[in-house]
């Protein structure tokens, strides 16, 4: 598999969160927020909601709890776990603060990429 082009930098992070499938608000399963990034994030799970199913991600940063729309891009297994990357979808409006805030504070120390796309 080879890794995708990024366009904003990653950092590691071992963040917990809540994945809430968008057609179903009341179920949600958890995870741990393995890289992120301003444009998406990698999470470990237990589970696979299957490449282009969109869902809501809930992460609980240092200064506040984030929600985003994010869609799957792609699952695979690591280390026996399932791995999910997601795109996030911010439909024009700007990241989180919360989530800008954290990744400045977090590079260079802990960026997994920091190059641009070409």
């Amino acid at each position: 598999m080879s890794a995708p082009v990024r366009r904003f930098p990653r950092i590691r992070t071992d963040l917990k969160a809540k994945v809430f499938e968008v057609d179903n608000f009341e179920d949600c399963a958890t995870a741990t927020v393995y890289e992120l990034g301003q444009g998406g994030c990698l999470i470990i799970s237990d589970f696979f909601l299957g490449e282009g199913r969109v869902a809501l991600i809930e992460a609980v940063l240092p200064k506040g709890t984030i929600r985003v729309v994010a869609k799957v891009l792609y699952e695979y297994v690591w280390q026996n776990r399932p791995m999910i990357g997601f795109a996030f979808e911010f439909d024009g409006e700007a990241p989180p603060l919360a989530l800008l805030d954290y990744i400045r504070e977090q590079l260079p120390h802990s960026a997994t990429y920091v190059g641009g796309h070409s």
